[in-house]
């Protein structure tokens, strides 16, 4: 069997075939490759098999044959099988990691056509068989070439896909490949190859690159109604907006932070997440009061949350997700505003981790943090508005905030602090 290699390689990533790691100090690398099969590769007579290897790795994980037959019918098979398959029939269940993206017609199973933006991730449709074809044509010994069933890849169809599902190591990734079919059946071209290569992330048809991710997010406690609608998210854009079609929010317990992967955020349930439309700048919200965190559970006080970013792509855009937020823990703590008079100053104090917030803060003062025995930790001015103190190495526990403007009128807040 003569093997043809993609030699000439386009790559469209600073990052080719790397698996990605996801932490939670960077954002997860979603970077997709993009393979330019140059020049583009004709299945036909001449070169009855194609052996695709998807992530150049020097291993096939795909075959395109076309067969011929000898029956008085004159009838072509193209076929796209995975080649981890043993054996003509159907296999038993995970025999093969390679899979064709597939539509069934009655107890027959077709390669699906896909658009620009159709999504190949995990799914029943992709099918475990040997033999999946593209389509069958009688007609091919003189005779008009005519499809011998209702099969998607038809006459002059130019730059479609095929989904496809392989594996890198022992992790799942998904991809396309980019076909053209002759107006007369005779050949199958073959122009181009991509996969994703952050592991079980959905792919997109004909995406080519991954949208920026937000620079970064940061939340805060900014309410008392012990629910989501609590937590105040501030996203500083992505650098480039163009191709991103909505911000999407997910609120992660921190037990759980480390599953949060781009596969699992894209597989959320509608109200496990929240979208915030982009506005061009930089955006302050609050979150829903319905939402749920990503396992769909009430967001309570008491337990520590962080808030991921998913930049949405386009159709021909593949998603990104932002460096995981600071850790916030809602609590009911109110704001004691001091001597009972008219002058009290008004605002809000209240603490995440190590940080104190200072918010809507009346007027300048002077700011003074003391521990519940007395022990002064800082002292200091802030101006009127909303301001942070960052407090790390103190001792995690409770602590008290007396904020003192020059015309008497003050502010005291208990607040706790976890470093």
């Amino acid at each position: 069997m003569k093997k043809h290699y993609e030699d000439k390689i386009k790559l469209f990533t600073a990052l080719a075939g790397s698996l990605s790691i996801f932490s939670v100090n960077t954002a997860e690398a979603q970077t997709i490759v993009v393979r330019d099969i140059n020049p583009d590769t004709m299945v036909d007579a001449a070169n009855p098999i194609y052996d695709l290897d998807i992530d150049n790795d020097g291993s096939v994980d795909f075959e395109i044959s076309r067969i011929s037959s000898t029956n008085n019918y004159g009838t072509t098979f193209f076929y796209f099988k995975g080649t981890g398959h043993i054996g003509y029939y159907m296999p038993s269940a995970g025999t093969s990691n390679t899979h064709t993206f597939v539509s069934q017609n009655g107890s027959d199973w077709y390669v699906a056509k896909l658009n620009v933006g159709d999504t190949t991730t995990f799914t029943s449709e992709y099918n475990d068989n040997l033999y999946t074809r593209l389509f069958d044509v009688s007609g091919t010994d003189g005779g008009t070439p005519t499809l011998t069933d209702d099969y998607q890849w038809t006459a002059g169809t130019t730059d479609k896909y095929v989904g496809v599902q392989f594996t890198i190591g022992n992790q799942v990734h998904f991809g396309w490949v980019q076909l053209s079919v002759a107006a007369d059946y005779s050949t199958i071209t073959v122009e181009k190859v991509a996969y994703e290569s952050s592991p079980r992330a959905l792919m997109k048809a004909g995406a080519t690159v991954s949208a920026n991710a937000a620079a970064s997010v940061t939340i805060d406690d900014h309410g008392n109604n012990a629910d989501a609608s609590d937590i105040r998210v501030t996203i500083a854009k992505a650098a480039n907006e163009a191709n991103i079609t909505t911000y999407r929010a997910y609120v992660v317990p921190i037990a759980q932070i480390n599953s949060a992967t781009l596969d699992v955020l894209q597989t959320t349930a509608v109200g496990n997440y929240q979208d915030i439309a982009k506005t061009g700048s930089n955006i302050i919200t609050n979150l829903s009061a319905t939402l749920k965190d990503i396992y769909g559970n009430d967001i309570v006080e008491g337990t520590a949350y962080k808030v991921i970013i998913e930049s949405v792509g386009d159709s021909s855009t593949g998603d990104a997700l932002s460096i995981p937020s600071n850790t916030v823990t809602l609590s009911t703590m109110s704001v004691i505003t001091g001597i009972t008079s008219p002058n009290t100053m008004t605002g809000k104090i209240y603490s995440s981790g190590s940080t104190v917030y200072l918010t809507n803060i009346e007027k300048n003062c002077k700011a003074s943090i003391i521990s519940v025995t007395g022990i002064e930790i800082y002292n200091g001015s802030i101006n009127a508005g909303d301001s942070n103190i960052i407090l790390s190495g103190e001792t995690s526990g409770v602590y008290i905030v007396r904020l003192t403007a020059a015309d008497g009128t003050s502010a005291i807040q208990k607040v706790m602090l976890q470093n």
